[in-house]
């Protein structure tokens, strides 16, 4: 018997990454038609079918995204074609996802949406009444059509828990070789908790439009050489995407940086700035916050962090092989 999936069945797989983040359902587009409607047919996977409409409401963000590109016509099509033939790849994935589910009898009971959706709900920190409203504004659904949502999502990582993350191990000699391929990550050193100021420079700018913003940064640097707030002009005068946060990029590795930041920064103490560095993101003010000595890790005190890098990457691998061969298994066929 051939089933018609509606276009509420149906949500974008992508990635791994969405089997496993309820809160990427927050990004799907636009509203969702509960209604089945007869259309025409784009393919066929184990008779269950799925439509043109389906496919259209899966292309509709990307291929607003490509045309904005304004390409020539014949890359703009080449561009199209390419991303219906992934959307369409990633729908028949997720249709034999949910065959998977069927043919295990895996279920989810309301208390698990419920633990779900509340924890959603507090991590964004909302009301019932704000989160609800969030749904409808986001997503165009009401509350009863997201749960259903939530629990497909749920459902979907049921499968994936039993048919791949229960099977990944990792082993000591995984640990080690992990380590010893990473050395660097775990060997200590100093570490430089930075704040920068950087104003961009437009690569077609000639000589007087530079010599303009390099004026204005010695401007800044006078202002920070009189005792100015570090974070409060760099919030004032910064283009760096960290301004709204006084400028602040967190804690480096001193290895990690680049030649040219660490001949600036060798010799500065807690407390001090570089001078103005001229870089390929525009000229650059660092403002060094804090200095650690990182006495690195042993393999023992890594191995919780080893054992998550390896066993994201092994159990990614494992699940395209466990989709491949269910792929092989199934009947699908894709009407042109």
């Amino acid at each position: 018997m051939v089933k018609i999936l509606g276009r509420n069945r149906l949500v974008k797989m992508g990635t791994i990454g969405m089997l496993f983040s309820i809160i990427l359902l927050f990004l799907v587009p636009g509203p969702v038609n509960s209604a089945e409607v007869i259309d025409r047919i784009v393919a066929a996977v184990n008779g269950d079918i799925i439509l043109l409409t389906e496919l259209n409401w899966e292309l509709k963000s990307g291929a607003a995204g490509i045309k904005a590109k304004k390409l020539p016509a014949d890359k703009e099509e080449e561009e199209l074609s390419n991303y219906r033939k992934l959307m369409l790849d990633q729908l028949i994935n997720q249709v034999l996802i949910d065959q998977e589910i069927k043919r295990h009898g895996i279920s989810v009971a309301d208390e698990e949406v419920d633990q779900s959706i509340a924890q959603l709900r507090e991590g964004k920190h909302l009301s019932e009444e704000q989160f609800k409203e969030e749904v409808k504004k986001n997503l165009g659904l009401s509350l009863e059509e997201y749960r259903e949502k939530v629990k497909e999502q749920l459902l979907r990582m049921k499968l994936v828990n039993s048919e791949v993350q229960s099977k990944v191990v990792v082993t000591d000699e995984d640990r080690k070789l992990y380590y010893d391929q990473f050395e660097e990550k775990y060997a200590g050193g100093k570490k430089y908790h930075l704040r920068n100021i950087i104003m961009a420079v437009p690569s077609e700018a000639g000589e007087e439009e530079k010599q303009t913003i390099l004026n204005k940064m010695e401007g800044v640097l006078t202002e920070l050489k009189q005792g100015a707030s570090f974070p409060a002009i760099a919030d004032k005068y910064s283009e760096s995407s960290a301004s709204g946060e006084g400028g602040d990029l967190g804690f480096f590795r001193f290895t990690d940086l680049s030649p040219q930041l660490q001949d600036a920064l060798k010799e500065l103490k807690e407390g001090e700035l570089t001078p103005i560095i001229d870089t390929e993101r525009g000229y650059q003010i660092l403002y060094v916050e804090k200095i650690e000595d990182d006495t690195g890790k042993s393999l023992e005190e890594a191995s919780p962090d080893i054992d998550q890098q390896i066993y994201n990457a092994s159990v990614q691998m494992k699940f395209q092989s466990w989709l491949m061969d269910l792929r092989k298994r199934s009947h699908i066929k894709i009407s042109e």
